[in-house]
């Protein structure tokens, strides 16, 4: 087994900050590891740096956006070797479902995908990682099973993804600390009142909310920093998951329809 440096490259919402924590335990002591969490516009130049460096690399929850990428990754994958990309995102199967350096599953989150494979493969000792596996999938998918996972967003939103990863590197368990349960609930219940009011100014003087032709409302995004949003979900007839690719400024609803008017963007 090689013991070169690995370029570990993940999402920056808690999905990729739990994918790469999976990383970090399966790797640890036996490989420096470097770790790159990244949104979609640095996912390219991360992939290709490692390349060029002759750096082994896998990606979580994202992938490249350029088709010459793809086409280095194909020339530089050898079959037999461990697959490189994790993801759970349709359009990642969409496009690249036949490459056998991707493992990809829309049923679950990325970090489930990575975790469950590799303890298909005999993977030992990881098993105290999946209640944050758990936390991941059921924020990420939008179960929302367990109130516990918006918190866990939230200190991604209020810490940023580094320090969240430093937090599970030092300390994996997937409970909240009394004063890390006091700070998210205390922001979330901030985030509700911006939401509120978005959702106020949204239906404006008609009293009614953005709504596209068949009756679906839009969602209403609510800008919490300046590279992060949160959404707030207005209702659930189309129960839509906002993607980059779908650009609130298009003034399309969740079911594609045109919508009557644009959706609204709110300083909060």
């Amino acid at each position: 087994m090689s013991s070169s440096v690995l370029h570990v490259i993940s999402h920056t919402d808690l999905d990729g900050v739990a994918a790469a924590a999976v990383a970090w335990y399966r790797w640890k002591g036996i490989r420096p590891l470097r770790v790159s969490l990244a949104g979609y516009g640095a996912v390219d130049g991360l992939i290709m740096e490692s390349l060029a460096a002759g750096q082994d690399f896998m990606a979580m929850d994202l992938f490249c956006q350029d088709a010459r990428t793809v086409e280095a990754v194909d020339r530089f994958y050898s079959e037999g070797d461990d697959p490189l990309v994790f993801d759970h995102h349709d359009t990642t199967l969409a496009r690249y479902g036949g490459r056998p350096w991707l493992v990809a599953d829309a049923s679950c989150c990325a970090a489930m995908v990575y975790y469950r494979w590799l303890t298909g493969r005999g993977a030992k000792g990881l098993e105290f990682l999946g209640p944050l596996v758990e936390l991941a999938n059921d924020r990420d998918m939008w179960i929302n099973e367990n109130p516990d996972s918006r918190l866990w967003n939230a200190l991604v939103t209020m810490c940023g993804p580094c320090s969240l990863l430093a937090r599970l590197a030092g300390n994996p368990e997937a409970v909240l600390e009394p004063h890390e349960r006091e700070a998210a609930e205390d922001f979330v219940e901030k985030q509700e009142k911006r939401f509120a009011l978005a959702v106020k100014r949204s239906a404006g003087a008609t009293g009614s909310l953005p709504s596209c032709r068949r009756g679906c409302w839009i969602s209403v995004m609510c800008r919490i920093s300046a590279a992060s949003f949160s959404t707030a979900w207005i209702t659930r007839p189309c129960w839509w998951r906002w993607r980059p690719s779908d650009s609130p400024a298009s003034g399309r609803s969740p079911c594609g329809a045109a919508a009557r008017r644009r959706v609204k963007w709110w300083e909060c």
